[in-house]
């Protein structure tokens, strides 16, 4: 399938763009010394976009009053974070914005005209990064409540991938505290 959709992207006469989100689901994994492990749940989630580089991608849910911006590994856990609020009564639309140069103003348009606030998601500084572009172009298109979540002027550290996104608050518990403080 993969292979495929490479091919399909390298038809089209404009540059493409192809991302994949995957989720994996719980279950016995056999490491390669025999032993077996329990690997952590995770809802499987399939998300495939293919289009113009610069492109952003918008989940669609009815009546969503905070949008949640997202870019790069964090999208999985801003889909999550939007089915759990979601499943609480708060509705919630996932913009997914692969690339943060260019970008896709006419998207983050229409997410602004449609939400009271926003929430940007980035596995990288708040500054200078896709909250810093996001708060930049919409403070002079149409001002609104922003929160954003990315690491907060400290130097890395080493540990499990999750582990690290927990620690610099960047897991699903966090983002879903930040679209009900953009409630407010």
């Amino acid at each position: 399938q993969v292979d495929h959709a490479i091919q399909e992207s390298q038809t089209h006469e404009r540059q493409r763009q192809l991302h994949y989100v995957l989720g994996v689901g719980a279950g016995e994994e056999r490491r390669q010394d025999g032993r077996s492990e329990q690997r952590k749940g995770l809802e499987t989630v399939q998300m495939r976009c293919v289009g113009p580089v610069g492109q952003a991608y918008q989940s669609r849910l009815p009546a969503a009053h905070v949008g949640i911006v997202v870019t790069g590994s964090l999208l999985y856990n801003a889909l999550k974070a939007a089915s759990e609020l979601t499943k609480e009564g708060v509705p919630v639309v996932v913009l997914h914005m692969p690339t943060i140069k260019p970008l896709d103003t006419a998207a983050l348009d229409r997410l602004a005209n449609e939400c009271s606030g926003l929430v940007t998601v980035e596995e990288h500084q708040r500054a200078g990064g896709l909250g810093g572009a996001v708060c930049e172009y919409l403070s002079e298109a149409k001002p609104l409540r922003i929160i954003r979540i990315g690491v907060d002027d400290q130097f890395g550290q080493s540990g499990e991938p999750e582990e690290l996104i927990e620690h610099y608050g960047m897991g699903v518990s966090h983002i879903m505290a930040a679209v009900k403080k953009a409630l407010l």
